[in-house]
């Protein structure tokens, strides 16, 4: 399902560029409730600007078009329910470079080896 999700946002990429700018968003996860009541699509996103509303827009975005991922879901998939999608801002990678940040200030009067955080910065362990 996480593939298919991916899928029909990148065919609706410009849908999500008139509502969100341009923000480019990633499917990180989603987790589908056994029965198919319900299922979370966790996503990120990269701004190409560092306008703060960003991430309220790249919500809204997904949100709107909730109706619309759900009608081609319906065409792609043969279940017999489809779970009522929502959508949560995955935060991991943030949290995985401000931990390397906090252990990198607490080594840096170390002299230890440099450390790659996950968006590819070197910080020094």
């Amino acid at each position: 399902m996480r593939n298919e999700i991916s899928r029909i946002l990148e065919d609706h990429r410009e849908k999500i560029f008139e509502t969100a700018g341009s923000i480019l968003l990633t499917i990180t996860r989603v987790e589908v409730a056994r029965n198919l009541e319900k299922a979370i699509v966790r996503y990120s996103w990269t701004a190409v600007s560092s306008d703060p509303q960003n991430a309220d827009l790249a919500q809204q975005a997904l949100e709107d078009l909730e109706p619309e991922i759900t009608r081609e879901l319906k065409k792609r998939l043969t279940i017999k329910r489809l779970p009522r999608l929502s959508f949560i801002y995955d935060n991991s990678m943030e949290s995985a470079d401000r931990v390397l940040q906090i252990l990198n200030s607490l080594h840096a009067n170390e002299g230890s080896a440099v450390v790659k955080s996950s968006k590819g910065k070197r910080h020094k362990k």
